[in-house]
């Protein structure tokens, strides 16, 4: 009768050894045998109350049976009765100290409790038995992993693998040994073989597809998880997986289909209707965006996610968002999210005061909130600066990581500055600089070579790290029209070599003329037309695009090095933490420019800034008469400031740097000579 029930479960005929058993306990009632049998059965079935009968009816008739005991052990695990395992473990070797299974279950059931001291006791006693059994060098290699010994684990797991290779856990903890050590190929045939075995095993599965996207075998990612799907089509966490790698690889309709399945299926969850917004506006959907947005808030309005997810689709229509603010508060009036968000509106709107009154209604909600508390700073460096050191003080010690640091050594340097305390002011910007923003690299300064090429024809507009460019552009972009190329800092800039990321001379990056030319030529401009702002000017420069005139927009170097050093450059440029290396850089291209512009006075203008914006109308007939255009720039748009935040300005006043010359004596000093060959005075 054994051997029927034990032929029934190989074969996977559960019903057919459930039945062979029950006949062999009713037949054979007084044999433990046949109970711990119809146990095994009852369990395979999923019927655990009935496995733990039949198998406590067999330890009762022969309770010295330790193998009896492992099973109703193996039935607590199950239940996840740790207390009932570990006894019932411990009782099967206090009848049989033979029993490798007992210690081997005992030894994981320590390491899960971080015990490794037990656990290592319980596996040298299971080596007593048999040291090169599977399931003990699994636990030995188990141990070794613990323990940071990767390599002896990596061995135990092989040696698992290879004495029994339908061993699922020996396959897998294979796969993962050699996922931890970056060895992704092998780990992917161990997570294959151990999916082979066990092909219902989500963690199997997500190993394996993790290892084949740490090698961007994309398809093959996606024909696991898809294979997956065919029989579990209901399990949204491997959809949404899935669209994950479809998104990743540009399949945006497709990652939609699968993100529009799982939202159907768990409607107004955050967690999908994120990505699924994601996904919407890259294929330039909005509208949808929206709607499928309403939708989740009709059914889940008291989510405060959903309502953030929400104004960031109006982010750039105030009204708009303010609209949808006003539908936020009416669900949520005392949500400090909403009333932060509403904050932030206001603040871009200029209403600093209603801006104000939102945050002080936030933050008497809910103290922990940034937003808010940065508004409350701006207010108070306006009305109160020395309020404003207070709360600063109390966020840099809240502050957890650089990026919050720095914004808050930013505003501090502002409030000292508001309040004169130039020296302190100095402390706190070398102490933002220490976080330096993740910007270009200052790219290498090369210098003049002889050129006896041809002479081009065209223009190129610069201006030196520091000074704030914004508004000449956007006041030529009208008489220019096409004929102005701004599109450095742009997502996808012309690759001419003079962009950002500069190429040694001689290498196949570094700009050339005809690279200049050519990148002009794509865009269906003539070179000799183009107006090309470059973010940087250096004597390679000067030398390859010989014969182009350069139109320079300057202020005085030692504002434009303070000025970048606390509010970032148009070239998005970053400002090292030693503001004398800075300084260093920023006078070796200004010294490039000064020896360019004595060579060559014929082919250089320089329009000086540093009035506006009250100078506004002599720096547009400047622009005028050095670009040669029909149409003066407009006035108005050069009186405007660039503004940050809360209304301030972003960049100092004309000669703001006298106010730090001695705490920035040496770089100050450094940039003073060029500065005075440019025309500015030396104090």
């Amino acid at each position: 009768m054994i051997a029927t029930i034990t032929q029934a479960l190989r074969r996977g005929d559960t019903a057919a050894a459930l039945s062979a058993a029950q006949s062999f306990a009713i037949s054979d009632a007084q044999n433990p045998q046949a109970h711990h049998w119809l146990g095994i059965c009852l369990q395979r079935t999923g019927d655990i109350a009935g496995a733990r009968v039949a198998i406590d009816q067999a330890i009762n008739l022969a309770p010295d049976r330790a193998d009896f005991q492992i099973s109703r052990a193996a039935l607590a695990l199950g239940e996840k009765d740790y207390a009932a395992a570990e006894q019932g473990m411990k009782d099967a070797v206090n009848l049989d100290p033979n029993q490798l299974h007992a210690y081997v279950t005992l030894a994981h059931m320590a390491l899960a409790r971080g015990e490794n001291d037990v656990a290592t006791k319980q596996l040298k006693l299971a080596q007593r038995i048999e040291t090169d059994h599977p399931q003990v060098l699994l636990l030995e290699g188990h141990i070794a992993q613990y323990g940071g010994q990767a390599d002896h684990a990596l061995k135990c797991f092989t040696a698992a693998a290879e004495l029994d290779p339908k061993n699922s856990l020996a396959q897998v903890s294979l796969g993962l040994a050699y996922g931890a050590r970056g060895l992704w190929p092998f780990a992917e045939q161990a997570l294959k073989n151990a999916m082979a075995l066990e092909p219902a095993n989500p963690g199997v599965m997500r190993g394996l597809v993790r290892s084949q996207m740490q090698q961007e075998k994309w398809s093959e990612a996606i024909d696991v998880l898809g294979q997956w799907l065919i029989k579990k089509p209901n399990d949204h966490s491997v959809r949404m997986m899935r669209a994950q790698v479809r998104a990743r690889i540009g399949q945006a309709e497709e990652a939609l289909e699968d993100l529009l399945m799982v939202n159907t299926g768990t409607p107004a969850n955050p967690a999908v209707l994120s990505p699924l917004v994601n996904a919407l506006l890259a294929l330039g959907r909005p509208a949808d965006a929206v709607e499928h947005l309403d939708a989740a808030l009709a059914i889940n309005p008291q989510n405060n996610f959903l309502w953030t997810l929400r104004t960031t689709l109006t982010g750039n229509q105030l009204p708009a968002t303010l609209t949808v603010l006003e539908r936020w508060l009416t669900a949520l009036p005392e949500s400090p999210q909403a009333h932060e968000a509403l904050a932030q509106v206001r603040e871009s709107m200029g209403q600093f005061e209603s801006a104000e009154a939102s945050a002080d209604k936030a933050l008497s909600i809910e103290q922990n909130l940034p937003f808010a508390q940065f508004i409350k700073v701006r207010a108070e460096i306006r009305n109160a600066p020395q309020q404003a050191l207070a709360r600063l003080e109390k966020l840099e010690r809240a502050a957890t990581n650089p990026e919050s640091k720095r914004m808050v050594f930013a505003w501090q340097g502002l409030a000292y500055d508001r309040l004169q305390q130039y020296d302190k002011a100095a402390e706190s910007f070398r102490e933002m600089a220490k976080r330096p923003l993740d910007q270009h690299k200052l790219p290498s300064i090369m210098p003049a070579h002889d050129n006896q090429g041809p002479d081009l024809a065209g223009t190129l507009l610069w201006a030196p790290t520091g000074v704030r460019i914004e508004m000449v552009l956007q006041a030529l972009s009208q008489p220019l029209g096409a004929r102005l190329l701004a599109d450095r800092n742009l997502q996808n800039p012309r690759n001419d070599g003079f962009g950002h990321l500069r190429g040694l001379p001689g290498t196949h990056q570094a700009g050339t003329a005809e690279s200049w030319q050519d990148c002009i030529r794509q865009t269906g401009l003539e070179p000799a037309t183009a107006v090309d702002w470059i973010p940087q000017f250096d004597g390679y420069t000067a030398s390859e695009l010989k014969g182009l005139r350069t139109v320079a927009i300057i202020n005085d170097p030692r504002d434009a090095l303070i000025n970048w050093m606390v509010f970032g450059s148009s070239q998005a440029y970053m400002f090292l933490p030693d503001e004398t290396v800075s300084a260093e850089w920023l006078a070796q291209t200004c010294e490039a420019f000064a020896t360019h512009l004595e060579n060559n006075p014929s082919q250089v203008s320089v329009i000086k800034t540093d009035g506006l914006p009250a100078q506004a109308a002599s720096v547009a007939a400047a622009l005028q008469t050095a670009l040669d255009l029909e149409q003066t720039p407009d006035e108005k748009i050069l009186a405007l400031r660039v503004q940050a935040r809360g209304g301030f300005d972003n960049q100092f006043a004309s000669g703001h740097w006298r106010n730090y010359r001695d705490s920035f004596k040496v770089a100050f000093d450094r940039l003073t000579p060029v500065a005075m060959r440019l025309g500015y005075p030396q104090d």
